[in-house]
């Protein structure tokens, strides 16, 4: 981990299993012949921070409850 964030093997596992539970699911956008994402800025495409601030409530500000200082 380097400033907070995964890097190298790490970061791999962590997108390994989120891609293996997408994957795995009866429910997933993957069975949903095509699906195209509908959030972020960018029309057809999306990154992890827009899902978080979905996740969010849609409040980019609740991303990081704890702010950046440890």
């Amino acid at each position: 981990m380097h400033e907070g964030r995964l890097n190298g093997v790490g970061g791999r596992i962590v997108a390994e299993v989120f891609h293996r539970c997408i994957e795995a699911s009866r429910y997933s956008i993957l069975n949903e012949p095509g699906w195209q994402p509908a959030l972020g800025a960018r029309q057809g495409g999306f990154t992890m921070a827009d899902l978080l601030v979905f996740a969010a409530g849609g409040k980019p500000e609740n991303r990081n409850p704890l702010g950046d200082k440890p």
